[in-house]
């Protein structure tokens, strides 16, 4: 099913900056597992190998590898030991093992992987990681389905709040993503 799936991921991907970043060799992704010390999912692994190192998938915002492209934290490797180092939520949990994070949304909201059995989606939003009710292939498939995968389940809701706009100097009412539960 992963050949299949790799195939719609890269056609839905034409247009997109995925050209930017040449596919990794194997060889290259295995010194980045060793790095790490534990091996990516075969999925992602095989978009990284087949697609391009980033720059695929939803808005074209999968992260790199090394080299690849770059969220607002870095490449996924450098954004995993930045919050391995320096992540603490407000309960005083710190950054999961093996939670890679692989597609920057911007406004810090990132979505990670669990590299084990599960592969597991978990977004950071907010400061606070909040468990999907998809896997990888699931927020995948959801993408090429057309599935607002920041919206997905229902811990999410809008809100209208005012601002004041610092160059206007006038209020106005925006929407606002929140998630509760």
């Amino acid at each position: 099913m992963n050949i299949d799936l790799v195939s719609q991921i890269k056609h839905l991907s034409v247009g997109s900056d995925f050209g930017r970043y040449p596919p990794l060799a194997d060889g290259a992704i295995v010194a980045v597992e060793t790095g790490l010390g534990f091996p990516i999912p075969d999925l992602l692994r095989q978009c990284y190998n087949q697609i391009a190192n980033g720059g695929y998938g939803p808005q074209g915002r999968i992260m790199g590898l090394k080299g690849g492209r770059r969220s607002d934290y870095g490449d996924a490797i450098d954004s995993y030991r930045m919050l391995e180092r320096e992540y603490v939520d407000v309960r005083g949990i710190r950054w999961p093992s093996r939670l890679l994070p692989f597609c920057g949304w911007g406004d810090a909201i990132v979505s990670c992987v669990m590299c084990d059995k599960s592969n597991q989606i978990v977004t950071l939003e907010g400061g606070k990681l909040w468990q999907e009710q998809y896997s990888l292939q699931g927020f995948f498939l959801g993408w090429l389905d057309g599935q607002d995968l920041l919206a997905h389940g229902t811990r999410v809701r809008f809100e209208d709040i005012r601002i004041g706009n610092p160059f206007t100097r006038t209020e106005q009412t925006v929407r606002a993503r929140k998630r509760h539960g």
